[in-house]
């Protein structure tokens, strides 16, 4: 029974994917996209509740140890396996995930066999790389991710020892031993996003030298018969590659980056010598890449040279190839050519380059936005976002944004669309009423630039919510309490990125302080407040555009029946003074206020979503995809 209904939670989370992110180039008419989002969202809603009530079972399941036998341990390990993939960064629920290996590692600790917890130690670790690299993304909160790296280093801690000889010999089955060998080279991603020292760095490079050297052990080699040294080797020669990943973000010493490239070589010339077997480990052109890259990270070649050989070998990409390894080039690649720019002093030519290697990666997103490594896409969009370079006449950071969220999730897209354009509707009202109450926002405050600047606040509101969209998709499920911890970030993350940009700096405040309530009571970020009264006016028009438009969209979420505008109205009249400004009531009720807001939020919506998917198929088809960079 529990099995049966595990593996009916994984189905329904892998349909729920589906569903909520629909191809619009897949459709013969765009005003068709609207209405099959709400009924995906109504068969959302439906699995929602079943899984609703699985999880309930299963809370109730690991509460009860006599409930919890050796049968439904193998039942929950099964459905562990079929949640998460870490070494594909292929994940349906990985936060649900992390509270059932705390549990199932405890539960193996407890037995005192060594086989099971060296099995619970391995999916800990993976666990903890996959929730590192969700909370990694979100450079404001870097506590988060120091939780998960902790715990996925403590965990590697408790299986090295049996890296040692005698400890490795004792284990009867090739299985562990291969299990170890993995996780001493797997291990060492969890300082990704570190900043190290030089004894952390020397201590990571001396973990994946040891595996080397095991590799030419005789002694370790009669230990283990099932395994294929040439593809450990690889795989470990492929680890320390990648330790100069996001140009040198963790900071290795110059004479480390120079064994690196040492050691590259070496895998190129091991890579030639067994082909077959090297390429299932490391596809050619990501190989030629990271030996390109230890290149220029330890001196060998310069800026320039790097630029033309990294552009060359991504001329030969394949542009539709969405897998991992064609995400390495497609996304991995145009990253490290950002970060790798001089910003101070970037050329014509580069200039040039950026323009398209950004409607690339805006093309590319947009058609591998429905497989199954999410997390991988929004690993390298959050930090091209996060290093963006806004150059006028390449692309403002407004477009990038706001491009990469209608590719990653139109429904959150359109939420930006509608409460900018619902703000904008208020802000015009409020402008009659008491035009005093925007002085001072802007240096031109004339009406027409008032509200062109709350349209645009508006749009932009939510769009820290990029880093955590693969959080946001957890439909089927109540958050728990770190995931909750996630979405609380937007605010603050969106608010960053947006004020690192000349252009977007602007909107920043308003995307920090729209889900803080009127009187400062509630909400979140806690104990911020707007600088005058214009900057509030905005950050409250904004808010209860997006409190209406949540309400009321039975499009592109999952309620079974909208709220009306008189419910709203109705939580504004009960919250006035505290969540929600009192004039918002008499304004809400207004006449005209109202026509227009009913007009927007029925066929102003509508023809938002059918805009939206047109929109999406052309950005499908952008980009140079295969010309001469």
């Amino acid at each position: 029974m529990l099995r049966e209904e595990l593996e009916q939670y994984v189905k329904n989370i892998a349909e729920i994917r589906q569903l909520s992110a629909p191809v619009p180039s897949d459709l013969s008419d765009a005003e068709e996209y609207g209405t099959l989002l709400r009924d995906n969202f109504l068969v959302i809603g439906r699995l929602s509740e079943q899984n609703g009530h699985i999880l309930k079972m299963l809370k109730d399941r690991l509460s009860d140890d006599e409930a919890m036998g050796p049968d439904e341990i193998r039942d929950l390990d099964a459905f562990c396996d079929e949640l998460l993939d870490a070494y594909e960064l292929n994940n349906l629920d990985p936060s649900i995930l992390s509270v059932i290996s705390a549990e199932l590692l405890k539960r193996a600790a407890a037995t005192g066999d060594t086989a099971c917890l060296i099995r619970q130690l391995d999916r800990e670790i993976m666990i903890c790389y996959t929730m590192l690299s969700i909370t990694g993304r979100l450079k404001s909160f870097r506590e988060l991710a120091e939780t998960y790296r902790k715990r996925g280093l403590d965990a590697w801690k408790r299986m090295s020892v049996y890296l040692e000889k005698d400890a490795f010999e004792s284990l009867e089955d090739d299985e562990l031993k291969n299990m170890i060998l993995l996780n001493s080279r797997y291990s060492t991603v969890l300082w990704q996003g570190a900043d190290m020292d030089r004894k952390q760095c020397e201590e990571t490079y001396a973990i994946l030298e040891k595996g080397l050297k095991i590799a030419d052990d005789p002694e370790y080699r009669e230990l283990i018969s099932d395994i294929n040294w040439n593809r450990h080797r690889m795989a470990t020669y492929y680890y320390i590659a990648i330790l100069p990943e996001y140009h040198n973000e963790r900071r290795f010493p110059a004479d480390i980056l120079e064994k690196v490239y040492n050691d590259t070589l070496d895998m190129k010339k091991l890579w030639l010598s067994a082909p077959d077997v090297c390429s299932e480990v490391i596809p050619d052109m990501e190989m030629r890449y990271l030996v390109m890259r230890a290149a220029y990270e330890c001196g060998r070649i310069n800026r320039e040279e790097y630029h033309d050989q990294m552009l060359s070998l991504y001329a030969k990409r394949d542009a539709r190839e969405y897998g991992l390894q064609g995400m390495v080039i497609n996304l991995m690649l145009p990253m490290e050519f950002v970060l790798s720019l001089d910003r101070e002093n970037i050329s014509e030519r580069e200039q040039y380059r950026l323009r398209h290697l950004y409607n690339d990666i805006l093309s590319y997103i947009y058609h591998a936005s429905g497989s199954d490594s999410l997390s991988y896409i929004l690993e390298y969009i959050s930090e091209i976002l996060c290093s963006f370079i806004e150059i006028p006449g390449v692309m403002s950071f407004e477009d990038m944004c706001v491009n990469c969220m209608a590719a990653l999730h139109p429904s959150t897209y359109v939420h930006g669309i509608m409460v900018a354009q619902i703000a904008r509707c208020l802000a015009g009202y409020m402008y009659r009423r008491e035009p005093e109450r925007f002085d001072g926002l802007l240096s031109d405050g004339d009406r027409t630039a008032v509200l062109s600047y709350v349209y645009h606040a508006g749009l932009l509101h939510d769009m820290g919510k990029i880093f955590v969209i693969d959080t946001i998709m957890t439909y089927g499920r109540g958050l728990t309490e770190n995931e909750f911890d996630l979405i609380k970030t937007h605010p603050v993350q969106g608010a960053d990125i947006l004020e690192s940009n000349e252009t977007t700096k602007a909107y920043a405040n308003v995307a920090r302080l729209h889900h803080v309530w009127y009187d400062g009571s509630g909400g979140y970020p806690a104990g911020m407040t707007a600088e005058g009264l214009a900057e509030k006016t905005v950050i409250e028009l904004v808010a209860c555009a997006d409190g209406l438009d949540a309400a009321t969209d039975s499009i592109g979420r999952t309620y079974a029946d909208r709220h009306t505008i008189d419910d709203f109205v109705a939580e504004v009249k009960a919250g006035a003074g505290t969540r929600y400004a009192p004039y918002l009531v008499e304004l809400l009720e207004d006449t005209a206020v109202r026509k227009d807001l009913e007009y927007l939020l029925l066929s102003g919506r509508s023809n938002n979503y059918t805009a939206t998917c047109r929109q999406l198929i052309t950005l499908g088809d952008r980009g140079s995809l295969y010309g001469e960079l």
